[in-house]
């Protein structure tokens, strides 16, 4: 793969990051998923959902792995969870809505979304956190118009979110190794979510 320059300092290139993605074998996937949306009141809606998944390398590799002394000499991964996937998630959600004045109606609306560890690569070392965001809305709706303030991630949750491997090239030597000579200059690239954020929001319709 050719790396991509993005810009240079002094006369030098500098270069974005380069991600591989490679057939590691073949794998099973097992999992059951459940859901419920629910009109409890005239005024009160909820929702909730929940799903596992078992998915598992089976006889798979990979041929970067080889050198690394946990899966030398083929860089086997059998068994291990396959790269971000969640074995329980889950959501779960409440609104209220009910009239005001006129033809004015006020509603009030919580969600919850619950994402369990993932792995970052096949060797199931590079873990991506659990993590649980809510978000919230309140507001007013007319036929013709609505006004909502809201917040979402109200809780300030600042787990990552994904993490991948890549590579720079420029941390390589002239020859194009490390200077070890061994191992090919992978990293992790890893990326946060958004942190809390509170916002208004005002539609109208034409």
């Amino acid at each position: 793969m050719i790396p991509q320059t993005v810009e240079s300092i002094n006369g030098q290139p500098l270069q974005l990051p380069v991600a591989f993605q490679v057939n590691g074998g073949d794998a099973t996937i097992k999992g059951a998923e459940f859901s419920i949306d629910a009109v409890v009141t005239d005024n009160l809606s909820a929702n909730i959902g929940v799903s596992y998944v078992d998915a598992e390398y089976g006889d798979a590799r990979v041929d970067s792995f080889t050198l690394f002394p946990s899966f030398a000499p083929d860089g086997q991964i059998k068994g291990n969870t396959i790269l971000r996937s969640s074995e329980w998630q889950g959501t779960a959600g409440a609104g209220y809505q009910a009239p005001l004045m006129n033809d004015i109606d006020w509603y009030l609306r919580g969600d919850a979304a619950y994402r369990g560890k993932q792995y970052a690569d096949p060797t199931n070392q590079s873990v991506i956190p659990d993590s649980t965001t809510v978000n919230a809305h309140l507001g007013l709706t007319k036929d013709t118009w609505s006004i909502e303030i809201y917040a979402l991630n109200l809780f300030d949750n600042d787990e990552p979110v994904d993490a991948y491997r890549d590579v720079y090239f420029t941390n390589t030597t002239p020859d194009g190794v490390t200077s070890g000579g061994r191992f090919f200059p992978w990293r992790y690239t890893v990326t946060y979510p958004r942190r809390v954020q509170y916002g208004l929001t005002w539609r109208m319709k034409f």
